[in-house]
Formats: structure tokens, C-alpha cells, sequence
């Protein structure tokens, strides 16, 4: 009873394929439910190169929703993927209340102007202390969690992509976010990009699923797909993962609404 609710498409300038392709893959890899969330537009000034326009959002909405009534053996859900940045809290706001989304992730890829998880910008991790670095992060998306903006926080700890880790981990100052996804009732996504990147393995890390199931934080699923072939990667590795932490299921949306599906 799996669904993968982090799936791109062409609209943010760095995915391949048709949405198509994505809901195709899919249905043979037996998921019930596939969710897309494109990276939402934002001003001009901000990350311009990996995200749609505003004037495409509609494009965006009318392409997923089609998809919807095209399927009868699979179910589509229409989400966006928000970046959390203070300055334009109130502009991605605007968005999220004028549309009707099924889910709303939030992600956190800016501390200021660095873009801590392009790969254009890896040296600035060389240059900062790392320590000072993951409190900085985790402190924003304590900020996200707190916003009310968001049903799901995605790849919680996104700021390791890289590879580049504090010596002596990080859950304690990853705690302040986890316990506000707590307060306010949000979901945390187990995201299996990381398997894809210098990472080498899912978001959040198991020190910190093992926090989230102590605190009884509701999960979801994505494998943050930029290519058809990567849906539901490593799905199977992952739940296993997660029921042998404790976890009995996932949640997926309908209309903002979470509830629970186990596995």
C-alpha cells in the first residue's frame, strides 16, 4: 500500500521525461497513490534556474489534474514543493491559499544566499564551520515547521547531501525542528534521493527516524524523482527500515487532509 509523493516534472528545468512516464512507473512498481510536487514558483531573484514561472503554474495544475481523471488504476494527487525562505513567506502564502493542493511539502534549500544543497556552491561548506553551518540550518527549518505553512517538511536533513557531516552527528541540534513538526501536527517525509547523492543514504538519517517514531511524528513518502526511473526507489529497503524501527504505515493527503495508510 505504498505511494510516493515527491515527484517532479518538466516545469522545474531540471527533470526528464513526461508526467506520464512517472505514473507509468508507478503503476509497475505496484504504488496505489503517486504525488506530484514541482518546486513553486518564487520572485525572480530567487533560484530562477530550478523552479516553474508563476505564469506556468497553471500550466502545472491543469497538467496534473488531467492526469488524475486519465487514471483509473492508480491515484494522482496534485502537491507543490515550497521553499521556506522569510522573506517571501507571505508571497508563496498567496500561492498555497489560491490553489487547491492536496499536500503542501516545505524545504528549506537557502540559509541567505547560498544554496546549500546546488552543487555549484559545495566549496561555501569548506569555508563555514560545519557545526555552525547544521545549526543554521536546522534553526530555519524550525522556523518552516513553525510557519503553518506546510503539511509535510521534506528531506529533513538535506543539508548532509554533500556528504559533509558534523564529527559527533547532529540529532541533538536537529531536535528543536523534530519536536516543532511535533507541536504542529506535520508530517516528516522519508525522502530516498540521499541514497542518490554523496549521502549515500535516505533523509532523515536512522538516529533521527528512530526520534521521530519515539515522538509518534507521522511520516510520508517520496523519492524526490527527476527521472521516471527513479520513482519508488528503494522503497522496499526503506519501509523494511521503517517497520523495523516501529512504524506501522504512512500517510497520504486528500484536499490538505492527512490520514493513515499502513503498510
Amino acid at each position: 500500500m505504498l505511494v510516493d509523493y515527491h515527484i517532479h516534472t518538466r516545469l522545474c528545468k531540471h527533470a526528464n521525461g513526461v508526467p506520464e512516464d512517472y505514473v507509468e512507473q508507478a503503476i509497475k512498481k505496484g504504488l496505489i497513490e503517486i504525488g506530484f510536487a514541482d518546486h513553486n514558483p518564487m520572485p525572480e531573484d530567487y533560484d530562477p534556474e530550478n523552479r516553474m514561472k508563476i505564469n506556468q503554474l497553471s500550466e502545472y495544475i491543469d497538467m496534473i489534474n488531467r492526469l488524475k481523471n486519465k487514471y483509473s488504476n492508480i491515484s494522482v494527487k496534485l502537491g507543490i514543493e515550497v521553499d521556506y525562505f522569510p522573506k517571501y513567506v507571505d508571497y508563496v502564502k498567496k500561492i498555497i491559499d489560491e490553489n487547491e493542493f492536496d499536500y503542501v511539502l516545505g524545504s528549506v534549500h537557502f540559509l541567505g544566499s547560498w544554496g546549500i544543497d546546488n552543487e555549484e556552491y559545495i566549496d561555501e561548506f569548506e569555508r563555514r564551520d560545519i557545526n555552525e553551518v547544521y545549526k543554521e540550518y536546522f534553526n530555519t527549518v524550525k522556523e518552516a515547521a513553525e510557519s503553518k505553512i506546510f503539511d509535510v517538511i521534506a528531506h529533513f536533513d538535506v543539508i548532509k547531501k554533500f556528504g559533509y557531516k558534523p564529527e559527533n552527528g547532529y540529532v541533538d541540534v536537529a531536535m528543536g525542528a523534530l519536536e516543532s513538526i511535533k507541536k504542529n501536527d506535520i508530517c516528516l517525509e522519508v525522502n530516498t534521493s540521499g541514497l542518490r547523492k554523496e549521502a549515500k543514504e535516505i533523509y532523515p538519517n536512522d538516529e533521527i527516524l528512530y526520534k521521530a517514531y519515539e515522538l509518534d511524528i507521522p511520516i510520508v513518502l517520496g523519492s524526490d524523482s527527476h527521472d521516471p526511473s527513479e520513482v519508488g526507489w528503494h522503497f522496499d529497503e526503506t519501509v523494511k527500515k521503517l517497520k523495523d524501527i516501529g512504524f506501522k504505515g504512512i500517510y497520504r493527503f486528500s484536499g490538505r487532509k492527512k490520514y493513515f495508510s499502513p503498510f
